[in-house]
């Protein structure tokens, strides 16, 4: 008798491999219980107690796992929201760029094929350029210039030394820069 009931177990337990469903094998195991139940009550008995053990975990892991995927769900809709609200906040930062890059653009056409003012062109910078990178060029001319940082062409150094430090000046006064 008991290989019976272990012989439908293992026939139910195929089927449900084959189907791939907790809800199918439900279905059979009530339909095979009350099947069996009517003829024999030990054999529907040690059936449904046989299923319900070796098919309860399956029912819980498919539960844990529903649940698993929910809250997989919510935390991936949480963040393509954040990521949303990032993508909105960095459009309107790059309008704000795009307009900044068209109020810095020239307004005359022939201004943009108008030559450089060989002033900044001496320094390598733009005369548009902003006055943070004119600071910032005027540092790091002194650091490469410096005399002291080419010994062996102490004079050479000191002259192009005075000459970028006097371009600056003069970059300086006209921008009103504080030194």
């Amino acid at each position: 008798m008991i290989a019976l009931v272990c012989f439908l177990v293992e026939s139910l337990e195929e089927q449900v491999l084959r189907l791939r469903s907790v809800a199918v094998m439900r279905a059979i195991l009530v339909i095979l219980s009350l099947v069996m139940l009517s003829y024999t009550p030990i054999i529907g008995g040690l059936l449904v107690w046989a299923a319900a053990v070796r098919y309860a975990p399956l029912a819980l892991h498919q539960r844990e796992q529903r649940q698993r995927m929910a809250w997989a769900r919510k935390a991936a809709d949480d963040h393509a929201e954040a990521l949303s609200e990032a993508l909105k906040r960095l459009q309107a930062h790059t309008a704000v760029l795009e307009q900044e890059i068209e109020r810095l653009r020239p307004r005359d056409p022939t201004e943009s094929r108008k030559e450089p003012d060989p002033l900044y062109r001496t320094v390598g910078l733009h005369e548009r350029a902003p006055d943070w990178l004119v600071i910032a060029a005027r540092r790091a001319y002194r650091a490469n210039l410096h005399p002291d940082r080419h010994p062996r062409h102490r004079e050479q150094a000191h002259d192009r030394f005075v000459r970028a430090e006097t371009v600056f000046d003069t970059i300086y006064a006209q921008r009103q820069i504080r030194a």
